[in-house]
């Protein structure tokens, strides 16, 4: 068996099967609800996985 996801790596898979980088609302909900998070969290932590990933792109 593989070992549980952090809640990080569920928000960067999430990210990365968005490629409007456009979070619904729902699915804001879905993943807080999931992670055990506030909205808000998973909301500035998908902002800060798009910058890190822009980051390293560009770089």
């Amino acid at each position: 068996m593989g070992s549980t996801p952090t809640p990080d790596a569920l928000l960067l898979a999430a990210h990365a099967g968005d490629r409007d980088a456009m979070v619904h609302l729902l699915q804001l909900r879905e993943l807080a609800e999931r992670l055990s998070l506030d909205p808000a969290a998973v909301k500035s932590r998908l902002h800060r996985a798009r910058v890190m990933i822009r980051e390293y792109l560009l770089a």
